[in-house]
């Protein structure tokens, strides 16, 4: 069985953990600060012995995974503009090689590969008149990479960005069931609408305030370190030749 990576860490483990235990906040503000856990399947999880650590354990994985392909969805899926123009937690590699002044040095290089592998530039004047072909070249770079044993700087930036994504992910679908229960909320408990509406906005604030500028400044240190990493090698390939 192949050891758990920093990539399954970062993106399934931690963020799935702190969905439930901030799942599990909301949850205790909402039912006035108890929890019955000497019932059901919450005396299971919180068991002290093996059964429970193991039941827990798969509980965090499921979250994690759910919370990883929401991720992938929002990015991939029809929603993807919207969620990149409200969030923009997602910018195009293109986009942040053309805007990085340290990747200046290398963009003819990099454009000169391209057309030499895919017969077009990788940063032509429009990028949406490209972009199926700076997507074949991020996956060749990163495939590159992979094959050669020289991608450990990439994928730890890649393991920092999924991680904050998918927490940025994971407090928008707890403020969606926030807001939810705070409706409810609002005919029968007064006190404790007040605490959810307080952990409402401590989550937003994570989101806004750490959470997205983590995310795309390690996006950034990802594609950055990516391109280098490639160029360095290639080049070093061609000199020996």
């Amino acid at each position: 069985m192949e050891k758990l990576s920093l990539k399954d860490l970062m993106s399934i483990l931690l963020p799935g953990l702190y969905t439930c235990i901030a799942g599990y906040m909301l949850f205790y503000i909402t039912n006035n600060f108890f929890i019955d856990t000497s019932t059901g399947f919450l005396s299971l999880i919180t068991a002290k012995d093996f059964v429970g650590a193991l039941l827990l354990f798969m509980v965090i994985c499921i979250a994690g995974s759910i919370i990883n392909g929401i991720s992938f969805y929002l990015i991939e899926g029809k929603y993807s503009k919207h969620y990149q123009q409200h969030t923009g937690m997602y910018i195009g590699a293109a986009t942040l090689v053309t805007k990085s002044p340290s990747l200046k040095p290398i963009i003819l290089f990099l454009n000169n590969d391209c057309n030499t592998l895919f017969g077009k530039s990788y940063l032509p004047t429009t990028e949406a008149a490209n972009k199926t072909i700076q997507e074949n070249y991020f996956d060749y770079v990163f495939y590159y990479l992979s094959v050669h044993n020289c991608k450990e700087d990439t994928l730890r930036e890649q393991s920092f960005y999924f991680l904050y994504r998918h927490l940025f992910n994971a407090n928008l679908i707890l403020a969606i069931i926030a807001i939810i229960t705070s409706s409810y909320l609002c005919f029968s408990n007064s006190t404790n609408l007040v605490l959810v509406l307080s952990f409402l906005a401590f989550i937003l604030a994570l989101n806004y305030c750490f959470f997205a500028p983590l995310a795309i400044w390690h996006r950034k240190r990802m594609i950055t370190r990516m391109f280098y990493q490639y160029y360095i090698h290639k080049t070093t390939i061609l000199n020996k030749q």
